[in-house]
């Protein structure tokens, strides 16, 4: 359990690549607010992030296709030459699916640094049809020479995901609309807190394992779920 969330950073900056974004400021504004209960659960738009705010944000496509287009998951810069992301997001893929830019924040741009991938590495205990151990590690085929990792956390860092007081920052270029499948050219940023387990276990069933996961977002007040980021897949 511990080497899984070894993977999260401290402050919990969750790489979220597919996704939606919440818009406001206090994350408990956003309960009751939704319009169309039907609505499978998202967090909808988010503020836009600074440019160099989250350098470490990995995106990931094919080779040689537009990122604007094609982007279909987030990533972490963990370590030079290694990126975290998660394990549904590459389990199908091979080494040749893959390419990485690092330190873009707007997608259309033509910043950061591009690699292609050498190792896909997914979590052994990874179940895809529950999403357990839902991690995954690349291996860039050269290591990224201008922008810091992220730090990870320790065994000591266990306080910065207790329910309660807590929120976390998730990121990304998730889905922007309720109903269409729109995505932005710029990062995106939200604030939530952090669920305690047993509310989230109630909510999510068998898709949420205490063990391995953390959970945030706001309950709906009009059906069972956790508005858009339930458990963290790490995406």
């Amino acid at each position: 359990i511990m080497k899984l969330k070894k993977f999260l950073k401290t402050s919990l900056i969750l790489a979220l690549g597919t996704n939606a974004l919440a818009q406001t400021k206090n994350p408990l504004d956003f309960l009751n607010s939704r319009e169309d209960p039907t609505i499978t659960p998202h967090i909808i738009n988010g503020v836009v992030a600074r440019p160099t705010e989250f350098p470490f944000m990995a995106a990931l496509y094919p080779p040689n296709a537009n990122p604007v287009w094609h982007q279909f998951c987030g990533g972490t810069l963990i370590a030079p030459n290694k990126i975290l992301t998660a394990a549904h997001c590459v389990n199908d893929k091979t080494t040749s699916d893959i390419e990485v830019v690092v330190g873009r924040s707007t997608l259309s741009e033509s910043d950061g640094e591009i690699r292609s991938i050498k190792g896909i590495a997914v979590h052994p205990l990874y179940d895809d049809q529950i999403l357990t151990n839902d991690v995954a590690v690349l291996t860039l085929s050269e290591e990224i020479t201008n922008i810091a990792p992220i730090p990870v956390v320790s065994d000591q860092d266990l306080e910065y995901w207790k329910p309660g007081s807590k929120y976390g920052t998730i990121v990304g270029w998730g889905q922007t609309e309720p109903k269409l499948k729109v995505y932005p050219d710029n990062l995106r940023k939200a604030t939530i807190p952090i669920v305690n387990d047993t509310t989230c276990k109630n909510t999510m069933g068998i898709m949420f394992d205490t063990s391995t996961m953390i959970c945030g977002g706001i309950k709906s007040s009009s059906q069972a779920d956790i508005d858009g980021v339930g458990p963290c897949y790490g995406d």
